[in-house]
């Protein structure tokens, strides 16, 4: 009662509250008088120590009702009261009004003009248990929880339709589980949010550029929307991803260095593959494509692991007899696979610069797999065969390819690893071959 008679005596203005600080210490509960209104920055106009409230380490509770009051930016900024629960109505709220604060919770009421206030940062480096948004929200404004660390995530009310450009840049949220209403998601809202683990966007009809960048923690995700936005997921921690009918374009990187991903299936409705759209997903070993005419830009460039691509058509043929497909930017990675028919997919013009070595390859029905471990110019192209191994037929083709060549490739029988031969004493001892340029 001592501290809110001082608060009224000043006007509502804390930071001119006299009352010594042994005096500040005993507060443990404060509620507002209604029709407070202050303007002003606390958080450039005031010196640290003026601020009361990093003098109050035993307050439990704090209230304010009249959803017109009206308080600076900066309000209640670095509060240490790490018990304190705190309500308000939203209209309240303001920019850097609960910045670097310890507290317990923050309860936001409805009432009042939600969302037409500049909140920016409002819970700027807070930590907290918990932030509780009202019912009749209907967007999360942009930056309001802006490296945030609320230890639990922070619900978010099922009125709400649209999250805003970095809402919840770098914070601590755990879990996103989006309302059927929100249809948006903005520039960069989750993006660096690296403890988020569980993600349902399944009905988010658009989403942002770096939406969901760097979520090193999140292993799964639906997507369901038109369009994955670029680099929507770029360097995030997922380990699997589904495409949902609604899905027709996959955006410029927007899987790019996402490591841990490992198999990839690329439905019928996706009709368009951006560029370098899963760049740097060493971890990617397998993927199959669906579309016949979907356009490809080159979408796994570097992706090292890369072994196998399953294609749900007959590949197109050459002149030259030699099944093929363009535009996926495979030329340092492991390219290589037989198609539905048997046939060897020769995806990347890249994978061999020797003609006559890839149409000797071509050869016989035991080949299973050909492919480079890194660029031509510097790393190995193989082929691998099947369980007979190498047929005479084959040998004999690559001998004549070989002195084609001149001599500017080197060739290694090795086993079903890949591991060079000492001695052969069978062709079925092949498994594999290697070409190295010398």
């Amino acid at each position: 009662m001592q501290f809110v008679q001082a608060l009224a005596a000043a006007g509502g203005d804390y930071c001119r509250v006299q009352m010594p600080p042994e005096d500040l210490a005993k507060v443990t509960e404060i509620e507002f008088p209604d029709g407070i209104q202050l303007g002003g920055d606390l958080v450039s106009d005031y010196n640290l120590d003026q601020y009361p409230f990093t003098k109050m380490p035993n307050l439990r509770k704090l209230r304010i009702r009249d959803p017109e009051t009206i308080l600076p930016t900066g309000y209640f900024c670095h509060m240490e009261s790490r018990q304190a629960e705190i309500e308000m109505p939203y209209s309240v709220l303001r920019s850097h009004m609960f910045r670097a604060c310890y507290l317990k919770s923050v309860k936001l009421t409805a009432g009042g003009r939600m969302g037409e206030h500049d909140v920016a940062k409002a819970f700027y480096h807070c930590e907290a248990e918990r932030v509780e948004l009202p019912e009749g929200l209907t967007k999360i404004q942009p930056y309001i929880f802006y490296y945030s660390r609320i230890r639990n995530s922070v619900g978010i009310p099922s009125t709400v339709q649209r999250i805003c450009e970095d809402a919840f840049y770098g914070s601590y949220q755990k879990e996103v589980i989006l309302p059927e209403a929100c249809a948006t998601v903005g520039n960069r809202a989750f993006s660096s949010c690296t403890s988020l683990a569980e993600l349902d966007i399944s009905h988010v009809q658009s989403m942002g550029y770096r939406a969901f960048y760097g979520c090193r923690s999140l292993k799964e995700v639906e997507c369901n929307m038109a369009t994955v936005s670029e680099q929507a997921f770029f360097g995030s921690g997922l380990t699997f991803v589904r495409f949902g009918p609604n899905v027709t374009t996959i955006s410029n990187r927007a899987f790019g260095q996402c490591y841990s991903l490992k198999s990839l299936d690329l439905p019928q409705n996706v009709t368009q593959v951006g560029w370098n759209a899963f760049d740097r997903c060493k971890g990617l070993v397998t993927v199959r494509l669906r579309n016949q005419t979907a356009t490809l830009h080159q979408p796994f460039t570097v992706c090292q692991g890369l072994k196998t691509i399953y294609f749900d058509w007959a590949l197109p043929t050459r002149a030259d007899g030699e099944r093929y497909i363009s535009g996926l930017g495979l030329t340092s990675s492991q390219i290589g696979s037989a198609d539905r028919n048997g046939r060897v997919a020769w995806i990347s013009s890249g994978a061999c610069s020797s003609d006559a070595v890839r149409s000797a390859l071509a050869v016989g029905p035991a080949l299973a797999a050909i492919g480079i471990e890194t660029q031509f110019q510097r790393g190995v192209l193989y082929a691998e065969f099947g369980q007979e191994g190498m047929s005479l037929e084959t040998a004999d083709a690559l001998t004549r390819a070989l002195a084609q060549v001149g001599g500017a490739m080197d060739i290694v029988f090795a086993d079903a690893n890949r591991k060079p031969l000492k001695a052969i004493s069978d062709l079925s001892q092949v498994k594999a071959v290697l070409f190295r340029p010398r």
